[in-house]
């Protein structure tokens, strides 16, 4: 039982999906990026969002600060024309955050700021 638990957390802990600063391939060239701390962060949304791929970002429970925030409208600001942008937004993302990608397109619950377009 023992092999299996440990076997089961280091599959659950080396999962993709877990690793905060790599993009996980959703195929048909999408990628996926969870985002903890948007500080944190910064090189791989930059990387990504330079690229022209399609990309799903998530930022419902993600912490940012002043300066990191500064940093992700420029990266917004700059990215490639026709760069298909899906935010993923809950309650729990920051005021500040959810300002910040107001304009974009962004994904989900009824009652989220801003409103899911």
């Amino acid at each position: 039982m023992m092999k299996f638990l440990r076997f089961a957390v280091l599959v659950f802990v080396g999962s993709p999906l877990l690793r905060a600063a790599e993009p996980f391939d959703l195929g048909q060239d999408l990628a996926y990026l969870r985002v903890h701390a948007l500080a944190d962060e910064q090189t791989v949304i930059g990387n990504l969002t330079r690229t022209g791929k399609p990309l799903v970002l998530d930022l419902r429970y993600a912490t940012a600060n002043d300066e990191s925030l500064a940093t992700f409208r420029s990266m917004l600001a700059n990215r490639l024309a026709g760069a298909t942008l899906f935010i993923l937004v809950s309650p729990a993302t920051p005021p500040a955050l959810a300002t910040t990608v107001a304009g974009e397109l962004t994904l989900g619950p009824v009652g989220t700021l801003p409103a899911p377009k």
